[in-house]
């Protein structure tokens, strides 16, 4: 097997292991080496240590998952309506669709072992949700005039609609078509801009005061 799919084999093993475990403590290289039906020592041709292996099958792709706005969300407001919109569904679909494979990582990064979940959280969810903010902040004061929006309760509020969607995906026994989720929580976001317009052509100047 080359190189790359055997490491990637080994991480895969090593997600399984550890969520079925819930305790990056009492998982051991032996159980994620019987995972992968290989030896502890192809494990450490790859890996250096157990830690290493948790944060590269774990905490990494939470990591990639929370940066996807960074590309997705680009110069967003400079595409044409139609194009706009496609744009967020994509992330919206990707998020969802990452956030749905990962939900028993985040359970476990987030509420296993402090050592692992207070860096994670103060280290890389937090300032990945800060910097969401600080991203639709420039997007609003650039196309809709409010400097002050949104709040980083709003932040919080899409991050936990996606999440919430992600689980409906990985635990309904029906869930429903990715897609038309994504198309759903893209068309709310574009009713919210133009409601937020309504509202201001309606807004009386202050030289008309």
């Amino acid at each position: 097997m080359p190189a790359d799919e055997r490491r990637q084999l080994i991480l895969e093993a090593a997600r399984r292991a550890f969520s079925r475990r819930g305790d990056v403590g009492r998982t051991t290289i032996k159980d994620i080496a019987a995972e992968a039906k290989i030896s502890e020592g192809n494990i450490y041709r790859y890996f250096e240590s157990k830690e290493e292996l948790f944060y590269e099958a774990a905490v990494r792709p939470l990591q990639e998952a929370f940066a996807l706005g960074d590309d997705k969300m680009q110069s967003l407001f400079d595409l044409p309506v139609a194009d706009r919109h496609a744009r967020v569904v994509e992330y919206y679909r990707e998020m969802i669709g990452r956030l749905a494979d990962l939900t028993p990582l985040l359970g476990l990064v987030l509420f296993g072992d402090p050592q692992y979940a207070d860096p994670f959280y103060r280290d890389v969810l937090r300032p990945a949700l800060d910097g969401q903010q600080k991203r639709w902040r420039e997007v609003y004061k650039g196309i809709e005039g409010r400097e002050d929006l949104p709040t980083r309760y709003e932040v919080f509020a899409h991050f936990g609609v996606a999440l919430m969607c992600a689980i409906e995906q990985r635990r309904s026994e029906n869930p429903p078509d990715i897609e038309a989720v994504a198309d759903e929580l893209a068309r709310q976001g574009d009713a919210l801009v133009i409601r937020d317009r309504q509202a201001k052509k309606r807004k009386p100047s202050k030289s008309a005061r």
